[in-house]
């Protein structure tokens, strides 16, 4: 049996796209969907996480970091840095 065959599924993500990248930052995980999201989820109770933000218009979301209150998110084509500000759902573009 491997490691894969004993892992138990809890929870459905059924958003457009597919995952590119996963950060956690807290009780937040922010996942890249390309073709152009970012989805933010609060998963305080694992069983149940919660969307509570959805960051489109991003060209192509290959994945995401977190670190601090600066969120890079990165492109096939190049790097955004922004400052997240998770709890009040604002995004300000840095570079």
């Amino acid at each position: 049996m491997t490691f894969l065959n004993q892992l138990e599924k809890f929870s459905d993500f059924n958003e457009p796209g597919r995952v590119l990248g996963l950060s956690i930052s807290g009780e937040l995980l922010y996942i890249a969907s390309g073709p152009g999201w970012i989805y933010v989820l609060d998963i305080s109770d694992p069983e149940k996480p919660k969307r509570m933000y959805q960051i489109d218009n991003l060209n192509v979301a290959n994945d995401v970091a977190i670190v601090g209150e600066y969120m890079y998110m990165i492109s096939q084509y190049q790097t955004w840095a922004f400052i997240w500000h998770a709890r009040m759902g604002q995004l300000n573009l840095i570079y």
